[in-house]
């Protein structure tokens, strides 16, 4: 209740103290307190997809896409560097083994794949467990990304001028052009199926135990919207 009593020169102090000292003691995160002052504390952007079932989708044409598991990942390319982030933020320190493959995927843009990092061998997931992908021989390590997204965008939190559709089949064409120069790739593809109706997607679903349903105009933001969901059939 404190910032409906204060005046705009006085939000940032106390922003600030509570982000230093008092967040943790009061329980203020930065998501209870943009709720009652709007992007006064701006958290890392990863879009996230909410529990629902499927028969209340309602947002077509939309892909169907297996629920991934394993580390969430941001590869950021930007002004020919690469940084891992997990969804947090929190930097990974010690993968720089595959930068040159994501400076080729990029295609000399400043942009942001989206995905889980996995243990994998001879194009087997072995192990998806957060502390166990972390730890392992960056040389195990593969990439399954979903979505990319305009580094601008993403550090501004939004990106309104291309919907999914667009972006995923940029993704594939990206993966495409970098071939030549990664024979071999770290990264795939999250497969997905596209539906167009409700009829269709009862009927694609059942192949489903557990999915992620989005729209294809669905455009990028951080946090959670109705058309993105995870169902599931079980």
């Amino acid at each position: 209740m404190a910032f409906l009593h204060i005046c705009e020169k006085q939000a940032p102090v106390l922003l600030s103290l509570i982000n230093q000292t008092l967040g943790e003691q009061l329980g203020l995160t930065p998501e209870l307190i943009n709720r009652v002052w709007p992007n006064s504390i701006h958290t890392y952007p990863i879009r996230e997809a909410v529990e629902s079932k499927y028969t209340e989708f309602d947002n077509f044409p939309a892909s169907v896409q297996i629920y991934s598991q394993g580390l969430r990942v941001n590869v950021i390319v930007y002004d020919g560097t690469v940084s891992y982030r997990q969804k947090d933020g929190t930097v990974i320190e010690g993968w720089t083994h595959w930068n040159q493959q994501f400076i080729n995927l990029a295609q000399g843009q400043n942009t942001v794949f989206d995905g889980h990092a996995v243990i994998a061998k001879d194009n087997k997931i072995l192990e998806t467990d957060n502390a166990k992908v972390l730890e392992a021989d960056i040389e195990d390590i593969r990439f399954i990304f979903w979505d990319v997204i305009r580094y601008d965008g993403f550090v501004h939190g939004e990106d309104t001028r291309i919907g999914y559709n667009w972006r995923y089949n940029g993704l594939e064409h990206m993966m495409m052009l970098a071939y030549a120069k990664n024979p071999e790739p770290c990264y795939d593809i999250l497969k997905a199926e596209m539906v167009g109706s409700k009829e269709q997607l009862e009927s694609t679903i059942k192949n489903y135990s557990k999915a992620v349903i989005k729209s294809l105009d669905n455009t990028w933001s951080n946090g959670s919207t109705e058309n993105e969901i995870i169902s599931s059939q079980k």
